[in-house]
């Protein structure tokens, strides 16, 4: 096909300048190179991530749970006891408990499977069915459902325009106000904690700024009455996962984007309102104080393998120190599990 000049010469220029855009970028730029030392040729290393030890690692006998964090195996036991209301003898034999010889642990073993193969097939891993979902504190499941009960009391709702917000703030100002608790310099309490064995542990805690002004109580340092290692430390987990303070909640603000009002409960026979915390890092339910503004209760929710379970810290008998209320009681529980802290003395210095 004959095509006009002036069209096959616009062709021509266009391969032309094609051909050349290809070349110059082939082509490296006639410039000087900075030196190429050893250390510009090696390729940099990602920090490496220290590995968590799975329950497999601690525990070479396990066939189920044998790839969950070592640190969630012993809550995971701890849930179980509590959603079939049995104790650990019912499914282990005492003094071996990697035999498998009772029929209740081989059943359970094959019902730890079923629940992992419910949620990862229909809720993407995430356990929204669990064993307390049929067992409810029962070994044998009830398949009829329970007879109507008296109705629930209606909710305690806040004054009109109270928002959850000015709830906390208030909680805030009542410990003494966020000037107060910036000045604190140290920290000093001394008393007793008490176990589900009833024993009561004397303690002694202590700090400087700017770690009193948090207060966490997941700190502490000292303790007495040969109390084991291992009990400490899963002590210490507990409370560092329940954020236990002397000066609870400081940070609520930082760690979530989202507090909102639903109603109230009674807290130790208070009234108190219920505030839904909500975060990129889950969320928490909050207890105030209807009359005093006071913290109450904090629960917690901790994600296991097979369930969400639910830890609640309770704080009460505030006294002020150097301007700053403190509880001196403090009762940390879980489904399976009861720890109180009394404490006779806590200083705040400034």
């Amino acid at each position: 096909m004959n095509y006009p000049e002036h069209q096959r010469r616009l062709w021509t220029v266009m391969a032309l300048g094609a051909a050349a855009a290809l070349f110059l970028a082939a082509k490296p730029a006639n410039r000087p190179q900075p030196p190429r030392h050893a250390a510009q040729m090696r390729a940099a290393k990602p920090a490496a991530k220290k590995k968590v030890k799975t329950a497999g690692e601690i525990l070479p006998g396990l066939t189920v749970l044998k790839n969950i964090p070592a640190s969630q195996f012993m809550p995971t036991m701890h849930y179980f006891t509590v959603a079939l209301g049995v104790k650990c003898e019912f499914c282990h034999v005492p003094g071996n408990f990697a035999s498998d010889a009772k029929p209740h642990k081989r059943r359970a073993m094959q019902m730890i499977r079923m629940v992992e193969a419910i949620d990862r097939d229909n809720f993407h891993g995430f356990p929204a069915v669990s064993c307390y979902t049929c067992h409810r504190g029962s070994n044998h499941p009830d398949g009829m459902p329970p007879l109507p009960g008296v109705a629930a009391a209606p909710d305690v709702h806040p004054p009109h325009g109270q928002t959850a917000l000015q709830i906390y703030q208030r909680y805030i100002t009542a410990i003494g106000g966020r000037a107060a608790i910036a000045r604190i310099q140290s920290l000093d309490a001394a008393g007793t904690f008490t176990g589900m064995n009833g024993k009561a542990v004397p303690l002694q805690v202590s700090w400087k700024a700017p770690a009193a002004q948090s207060a966490a109580f997941a700190r502490f340092t000292s303790s007495g009455g040969g109390v084991p290692h291992w009990w400490m430390q899963e002590l210490t987990g507990r409370l560092k996962a329940q954020r236990a303070e002397f000066i609870p909640a400081l940070d609520l603000t930082q760690r979530f984007t989202h507090l909102r009002v639903r109603g109230a409960a009674k807290i130790n026979g208070q009234p108190a309102y219920r505030v839904m915390a909500f975060g990129k890092g889950g969320f928490e339910q909050l207890y105030f104080d209807v009359q005093t503004g006071l913290l109450r209760r904090v629960v917690t929710y901790q994600r296991l393998p097979v369930a969400m379970l639910g830890q609640a810290t309770d704080y009460s008998n505030y006294v002020e120190s150097n301007g700053v209320k403190t509880p001196r009681t403090i009762q940390i529980a879980d489904p399976s599990d009861r720890t109180t802290f009394r404490f006779t003395r806590v200083t705040v210095g400034k």
